[in-house]
């Protein structure tokens, strides 16, 4: 008989990782909730910026990776004439049907808060491309 067992995880909304003279990583002790079911900005190893409602897990197989919900990618551009930044989303994998992605803590160069101002526009790009109601 056949069990499809699931290895133990462990879930933290988003603390920092911490490197150890070996190259590994650790989470604080007491994780932050400052993240917490806000949309993050992620940049990553591939130079790609994207946006998503996240948690950090670790589990004996994989080891420590955010699982982002609904993520877009931010594509930017800087006007030649006047120097001002437009940015627009776009679904990060846009030929996957998934919701939810897993990525190595490793791949994560660094993760920071979506600024107030943006998140209104994050919820109804997300809702738009992913036709969700569950949308933070």
């Amino acid at each position: 008989m056949y069990v499809d067992t699931v290895p133990p995880t462990t879930t933290h909304p988003l603390p920092t990782l911490y490197s150890t003279s070996s190259g590994s990583y650790v989470a604080p002790k007491s994780p932050s909730r400052l993240y917490s079911g806000r949309p993050a900005i992620f940049r990553l190893a591939t130079s790609e910026e994207i946006i998503g409602v996240a948690m950090l897990e670790h589990n004996n197989m994989w080891g420590w990776h955010y699982k982002i919900t609904r993520p877009l990618r931010v594509v930017s551009a800087i006007s030649a004439t006047n120097d001002e930044v437009s940015i627009r989303f776009v679904r990060w994998i846009p030929l996957s049907e998934a919701t939810v992605y897993s990525i190595n803590a490793e791949q994560v160069i660094t993760v920071t808060r979506l600024s107030p101002v943006l998140i209104p526009e994050y919820q109804k790009q997300a809702k738009k491309f992913y036709s969700e109601s569950l949308v933070p």
